[in-house]
């Protein structure tokens, strides 16, 4: 269906796509993909280890769990464009907070804010909004674009941060992070942000035109109750905290570990933009498979890429030439972590409560991104190498596509209990 085909001019949908895809460079991937850039210079300068500097990574994801619980339900019932705008400022000034920092307790506190703030701004909203907007047949192609943002955003503002930190200072990227939220993300927001296409008039585009029998709009799936008494929903958690896991423990802890066999911090940098050139092909073809084949493939091909790009980053202790290999194709299956779980979401729970749902789900995932930087930087800290990191991580790798299967094979089950056979 064309993207004018509701309403006159660019269906108003996209430009939320936009919206989310700003709030995935510029918000997300300073608080999830970035805090490696800083970790030499900020331990160095604090005189502190590379563990106590990675807990404020964990003390953020920690928080993040904390509005995980309520932040699906909130947008469900109150304005989306005011909940994102005022979290919007907050998270500004928790960056700008951090370029003042005396210790590292001043950023074990900020983290707690910018965690639980940054909640209302990513994952949840971002996936409630699309939900809302596209129907089946163009999820996946609107998901895997707002997702790519993050391979966008860490493409440009890794080689651009690590530039400032080297002439300027770590502090300067931080400021520099407050400003393109208030300059950039704040107006975005504030022009297009609405909650559904009903709100402006408009139909949601994307239905799947052969189910005759579900409508567009049709509340289908299951209801909060149900899913939390259901092994659909537990089984989607375990795999939700594993896909973040598995990602997050090198997103922080990958530039430590070049720069520690022998790659020079730009080099190093480099090498992560590369990595997000491949989250941002990963994402494109993510969506677009999703929509053609379905979720299930199209998350297999990724977490196979994850396992291929790990045995590469083994392998650059012995030779630098697999970092540019380890890191676009652990970056191309890196793409499964954003894209894939709101999809794989709408496909076991449906849309009757997804926001509130869904966000229980990410407390899982919240968790995964909270404990790997601190298994990662702690398996460093005891043994001067990060190999059995990476080896851990390739075991769980394995097991999250198990969860995956485990998943779709629990789903006709619950349904059928429910008497929601007929349902997506």
């Amino acid at each position: 269906m064309s993207p004018k085909s509701s309403g006159k001019g660019i269906y108003h949908g996209w430009w939320i796509v936009i919206t989310c895809l700003a709030l995935m460079a510029l918000i997300f991937v300073p608080l999830t993909n970035l805090p490696g850039l800083f970790t030499v210079f900020i331990t160095e300068e604090f005189g502190i280890t590379r563990t106590a500097f990675t807990t404020h990574i964990t003390i953020s994801t920690l928080t993040s769990m904390a509005a995980a619980l309520f932040v699906g339900r909130l947008y469900q019932h109150h304005s989306p464009r005011l909940l994102m705008a005022v979290s919007t400022v907050i998270i500004a000034a928790c960056f700008l907070g951090y370029s003042l920092a005396g210790s590292v307790v001043h950023f074990y506190v900020i983290s707690a804010i910018i965690g639980f703030f940054g909640m209302f701004l990513t994952s949840v909203p971002i996936s409630i909004l699309i939900n809302n907007w596209f129907g089946p047949k163009m999820k996946g192609k609107a998901m895997g674009i707002a997702m790519m943002g993050s391979g966008l955003g860490a493409m440009v503002l890794n080689p651009l941060f690590t530039s400032i930190n080297t002439r300027f200072g770590w502090r300067m990227s931080y400021r520099l992070a407050a400003l393109l939220a208030v300059a950039v993300i704040l107006p975005l927001v504030l022009l297009t942000v609405v909650r559904a296409p009903e709100d402006k008039g408009l139909t949601r585009i994307g239905e799947d035109p052969n189910a005759a029998a579900a409508p567009s709009g049709e509340v289908t799936g299951l209801t909060v109750g149900q899913a939390l008494r259901s092994s659909i929903f537990w089984s989607m958690a375990v795999t939700f905290f594993l896909f973040s896991a598995t990602a997050t423990i090198i997103n922080t802890n990958a530039i430590p570990y070049m720069t520690d066999v022998g790659l020079d911090p730009v080099t190093a940098a480099q090498m992560m933009s590369l990595s997000a050139l491949g989250v941002i092909i990963g994402k494109l073809i993510l969506g677009a498979v999703s929509d053609k084949w379905g979720v299930k493939p199209a998350s297999t091909a990724a977490i196979l890429c994850l396992l291929v790009g790990m045995a590469c980053f083994l392998g650059v202790e012995k030779t630098a030439l697999l970092a540019p290999v380890a890191t676009f194709v652990f970056g191309l299956g890196n793409a499964n972590a954003t894209v894939i779980m709101p999809l794989l979401a709408s496909d076991m729970i449906g849309n009757r409560d997804f926001g509130t749902i869904f966000g229980y789900a990410s407390l899982a995932s919240a968790l995964g991104a909270s404990a790997a930087p601190l298994f990662g930087s702690l398996i460093y800290d005891s043994t001067g190498s990060y190999a059995a990191a990476w080896v851990g991580n390739i075991v769980l790798i394995a097991v999250s596509l198990v969860g995956l299967y485990l998943c779709y094979r629990l789903r006709p089950g619950v349904y059928r209990k429910l008497g929601l056979e007929g349902q997506k």
